[in-house]
């Protein structure tokens, strides 16, 4: 029950933050991780992550 409970939870704050998000970029944050390599080979990922 305690479980179930953490997991509502846990997809209530993740819709908020869909919800939330400014720019597409931020929303795509939260659907999908993004690859390191991606990150490291962006100048505008490094130093604006969003997170």
């Amino acid at each position: 029950m305690f479980f179930i409970l953490v997991n509502f939870c846990a997809n209530l704050f993740q819709k908020i933050n869909i919800d939330n998000a400014p720019r597409k970029f931020d929303r795509a944050m939260y659907l999908y991780p993004i690859q390191f390599s991606e990150i490291s080979n962006s100048r505008k990922l490094v130093q604006n992550p969003g997170w």
